[in-house]
């Protein structure tokens, strides 16, 4: 059983990635046409596609971190503290990092045992392993919504 579940939830964080949710909406595919010159943009309020992206990685790694036994370091103020990114070149390599830090964790995910997934992430206060991988692709989906509004919106002042 446990195999089935932790099979499961890396399928699941796997989708809202690289493709094959229920929304029909991935980061991979978002972010695969977006130029440089949009990625600073701020049509909507304080969030740019930039600033968004990192927030959603920002996340998948202090997963890893856990996952790697390297503790949780993960701080609300420090997820929107994005990286310069200038050149086409520095935005694609950024959105490539993300999709190979998710298909890390999907690979640590799928590792899990059940106890593991019922257990605490870290902490008690944290709630489950499982909560919070749920958590994570439900956060994902939600940023990934406000991106492709940002998007469309870009689309219409060209």
């Amino acid at each position: 059983m446990s195999q089935q579940l932790s099979t499961a939830l890396a399928a699941h964080l796997r989708a809202v990635f690289f493709g094959g949710n229920w929304t029909t909406v991935n980061v991979k595919d978002v972010l695969s046409d977006v130029s440089v010159e949009h990625v600073h943009l701020r049509p909507l309020g304080p969030n740019s596609i930039l600033r968004l992206s990192y927030h959603i990685a920002y996340y998948v790694r202090a997963q890893i971190s856990v996952f790697e036994n390297k503790g949780l370091h993960a701080s609300d103020d420090e997820s929107y503290s994005h990286p310069d990114v200038v050149h086409e070149d520095d935005w694609r390599r950024f959105v490539q990092h993300i999709l190979t830090d998710v298909e890390l964790l999907a690979n640590h995910i799928e590792l899990l045992d059940e106890d593991t997934i019922w257990g605490n992430f870290v902490d008690q206060r944290y709630g489950s392993v499982f909560r919070n991988i749920v958590g994570m692709i439900e956060h994902t989906h939600y940023h990934l919504g406000q991106i492709v509004i940002i998007k469309k919106y870009l689309s219409t002042v060209k």
